[in-house]
Formats: structure tokens, sequence, C-alpha cells
């Protein structure tokens, strides 16, 4: 029996690549900016620091806090002037050294979404509808989609639904009905513009006789 043995090397802190990089936050109001590294051993220590236009300084410690198993740190941080926008970067420690490259995040004024966009219609049936968009830019805050549909006659609203992505399947509609639909992002900011789209059911296939 052949056993291997791994030498795990020390190596300095680097960023993780999957991670939230712009937050959207109002003046007076905490945002929590979460920061994660890969390393070995374990980082013992972070640093952050803020930089706008005018200035660069250090984050007092008090501001922020590691996580349980010391791979992140997170700040809480509360913009209160126009200046207080801007970046924060974070650099974490450990026996090999410090993080050469920090991670870096945006704190920007929260704001309502973009509108979706590239919407189309992806499938329809005589009683249904695929509606599917790309996202705008989320205005820093959660954001998520609705989809009204109207008959194109008489203005009725016919369906109304809403999702975590711009995916939309609306049914229960009638055969061979003309319809106007409107798109739109939200978040805790507001609404975004619509987005306005035709589309139309299928007919009812009419029974062939011979």
């Amino acid at each position: 029996m052949i056993l291997t043995a791994y030498i795990l090397v020390p190596d300095k802190p680097i960023c993780r690549t999957e991670q939230k990089r712009i937050y959207g936050v109002a003046k007076h109001e905490n945002a929590k900016v979460l920061c994660e590294v890969e390393a070995y051993p374990p980082p013992d220590s972070f640093r952050w620091a803020f930089n706008n236009s005018a200035e660069s300084i250090d984050v007092p410690e008090t501001r922020y806090k590691s996580g349980v198993h010391h791979f992140s740190s997170t700040l809480t941080y509360t913009p209160v002037a126009e200046l207080d926008y801007g970046t924060v970067m974070c650099w974490a420690n450990n026996l090999a050294g410090r993080q050469q490259e920090p991670c870096i995040f945006h704190i920007i004024a929260a704001g309502k979404p973009e509108p979706p966009y590239n919407c189309s219609i992806v499938n329809m049936t005589n009683e249904s509808l695929e509606v599917e968009c790309t996202e705008g830019f989320d205005g820093g805050q959660p954001q998520y989609f609705l989809l009204e549909v109207y008959d194109w006659k008489t203005g009725v609203l016919q369906a109304n639904v809403s999702a975590k992505f711009p995916l939309f399947m609306v049914s229960g509609l009638d055969a061979g009905k003309v319809v106007k639909m409107v798109v739109y992002a939200a978040n805790s900011k507001g609404r975004s513009e619509s987005v306005l789209l035709e589309g139309f059911t299928l007919k009812v296939a009419e029974k062939q006789t011979g």
C-alpha cells in the first residue's frame, strides 16, 4: 500500500473571485460590505481603507469584524455626505504575509434600477406567452421584475406576474388575443422605466373534415 503525503505550502491571501463588488446605499443607511479571501493558513487579521476623489484613509477596527472561520471580514459602512461615496479596499494578513492586491468594493448612492433590455417572446401557445429579458443594473439594491399584460383593444389588464429574474410565463390567456406587455424592474428605491412589447396568442387550429 502506497501512502501519498501532501505538504501545504503557506500562501498569502488572495481575493475570492465570486463576490459582490458594488454596494448601493443611501445616506445614513448601513451597508454591510463582505470581503472574502482564500489563504493558507487562515488570515489572522484584516485591514480596510476608504478612498474617494479627495483622500484615502484607514477604517477603524471597530467598524469591521472577521467571520467565524476567519476567511472573511464584514465592514459596516454608513455614508453621511457625498464624499463618503467611493471605493473601500480590504487586505488580509496571515503567516505567509500581507495580501498584495486588495479586494476592491464600490460604494454608490442607491437608486432605482435600470430597465431590463433585449426583451423578446421566446414561446407562445393559444393560451400562454413566455417572455425573456436581460436584467439591467440593479441600482445597488436587490431587484425584482414585473410583467403586466393588457388587452390591446380594451386596455384591460389580463395578467400581472413578478419574478426574481426577468423570465416570465403567462398562462390562462384567450386564444387569438393581441396583447400589449409592460416589463420593468423595481427595488426598494422605486421602479425602472418600462419596456413595451406587443404579442399575441395563437388561434385555435380549425378542425379539418375530410
